[in-house]
């Protein structure tokens, strides 16, 4: 990282901690320069090391006492576990770069022809009674079941 960079960055941060006069919960500026916080901790710096940039960048207390590099390294541990823990239960986006999945549904064609199913009328259940008209007796009725199932 370079100085410049780091400068800046510890600047924002500084400015942060107030809004028209009034201090920010610490814990939300950290979340708000999170990012910032684990790039310098990556650089290899120290956390006491950390405090003594952001007090010498103007970044106290509402008191005026400085960070400490326990309040700084706590605060900081805070906001990544819950960053984790909320990455954690969020659902996942579909990429906003694949059009494909934002274009609407192809519209389906239907044509105006229906096409003819089965006839239903041998698939409704019929009794043998329904079935027998005068010309058959129910003795007729039941020697042509005995023959179709085997009996």
């Amino acid at each position: 990282m370079d100085p410049e960079r780091l400068q800046a960055g510890l600047a924002r941060f500084a400015a942060d901690l107030t809004l028209a006069g009034e201090p920010i919960a610490f814990d939300v500026v950290v979340a708000r320069h999170i990012d910032f916080l684990i790039e310098v901790r990556a650089t290899g710096l120290r956390w006491p090391a950390i405090a003594r940039m952001l007090a010498a960048a103007g970044a106290h207390r509402s008191g005026g006492a400085a960070f400490s590099a326990d309040q700084i390294r706590a605060s900081t541990s805070r906001v990544r576990r819950r960053r984790t823990s909320v990455a954690a239960y969020r659902v996942p986006e579909p990429p906003r770069s694949d059009h494909r999945l934002l274009a609407p549904p192809e519209p389906v064609h239907r044509t105006s022809e229906r096409t003819p199913g089965p006839d239903p009328s041998p698939l409704r259940m019929t009794r043998a009674r329904d079935l027998a008209g005068p010309d058959l007796s129910d003795a007729e009725i039941l020697a042509a079941r005995r023959r179709l199932l085997g009996f």
